[in-house]
């Protein structure tokens, strides 16, 4: 093979090597920016988990238009979703209207779609299907999808936490009008969060008044136990 042969060799497979690298270089770009733009909904919801009367509409807003940014560079990435079902939530909370208002509950309906949107991405993260049952617990809906919900986090996540509180507040959100099936799925998820929460499910307990309608169904480990003193 004569060399101008080699070369035209060489630069063809070059050629080929750049154009395949184009959209990954593309795509590797977008999902980049996408995360800048997450990255501060991440730390201002941590800062609200942590301190709840910090939330603020203003901040909220900057917050919406970051999450906005990401999921137009990525709008394939669950979290982002679970991101902004988040923020409306928050949104809601801050309504100055009561829980029963038009306006929250169509907030409390966005978060709804929003994590029905991040589980069609990713159908078995747990705190999607757990956030789903916790926002048709807000919109009184304990129908079947409700009850789906709860048994899908429980069996995608049993032993994430964050995922068992919110199954957990769900439940007690809407206790009195469970089947004893659902009941059971709460009570499990009580459980669970227990043994690493124990302190927030019994102040869970507390704040719905159920606290012996709950224990009354625990296996009563050590910890659960001292809950349920």
């Amino acid at each position: 093979m004569s060399a101008s042969v080699k070369n035209r060799l060489a630069r063809l497979l070059a050629m080929l090597v750049i154009l395949v690298s184009i959209p990954l270089v593309y795509f590797a770009f977008r999902w980049a920016v996408a995360d800048i733009s997450a990255y501060p909904v991440r730390y201002a919801i941590e800062r609200w988990q942590a301190k709840p009367g910090t939330v603020d509409l203003l901040s909220l807003d900057k917050a919406e238009q970051d999450i906005n940014s990401a999921l137009s560079w990525n709008s394939g990435n669950a979290e982002y979703y679970e991101l902004k079902a988040r923020l409306m939530f928050y949104r809601a909370s801050l309504s100055d209207s009561s829980s029963e208002s038009p306006l929250s509950m169509n907030e409390v309906r966005q978060a709804l779609s929003l994590h029905e949107s991040a589980i069609k991405l990713r159908p078995n993260w747990a705190y999607s299907w757990a956030n789903k049952s916790l926002m048709k617990a807000y919109l009184g809906e304990f129908d079947e999808v409700f009850f789906d919900a709860i048994k899908r986090a429980e069996k995608t996540g049993p032993w994430e936490l964050s995922a068992n509180l919110a199954v957990l507040e769900a439940g007690l959100l809407g206790w009195r009008q469970l089947s004893s099936e659902s009941r059971a799925v709460i009570v499990g998820a009580a459980g669970r969060a227990t043994e690493h929460r124990p302190k927030v499910v019994r102040s869970l307990l507390d704040s719905y008044a159920l606290r012996v309608a709950v224990c009354s169904r625990m296996l009563r480990t050590t910890k659960q136990a001292k809950v349920c003193q």
